[in-house]
């Protein structure tokens, strides 16, 4: 159980500092960045800052769903406690849930968190690159 716990440690420190040289860099998301699309969490680091900030109402305003993850790491640690059937259930909401929050988003024009604009992507900036 130790090194289980140590090794989740580690993968969580090397995805904060991943994402902390690609913000150093200027890139807020990698997939955005690449694709020039926003991903269904786009919007999660803002709304985790803007609870830390003590904002609960903006926070959910950049991401509705931004207590789910805190939900999933609770119960990575009870996930012996929890019966096989509920926790795939668990998973298709979770899943589900987060493709409806961005779908929705995608398609209200006011939106301006999740955005789709594939000509500011890298991808097609060496594509044009090449031409």
């Amino acid at each position: 159980m130790r090194k289980k716990f140590k090794s989740f440690i580690c993968f969580i420190l090397a995805i904060i500092i991943f994402y902390g040289l690609l913000f150093l860099l200027g890139f807020t998301c990698p997939i955005k960045a690449l694709t020039g699309v926003s991903c269904p969490g786009c919007g999660m680091t803002r709304a985790y800052i803007s609870l830390l900030e003590f904002k609960p109402q903006k926070a959910f305003f950049y991401h509705p769903l931004f207590p789910i993850p805190a939900l999933v790491l609770l119960s990575y640690f009870l996930k012996d406690k929890i019966p096989e059937r509920i926790k795939k259930i668990g998973i298709f909401l979770v899943i589900s849930l987060f493709f409806l929050v961005y779908i929705m988003r995608m398609i209200d024009p006011s939106d301006n968190i999740v955005i789709f604009n594939p000509k500011d992507s890298v991808i097609y900036r060496i594509y044009q690159g090449f031409n």
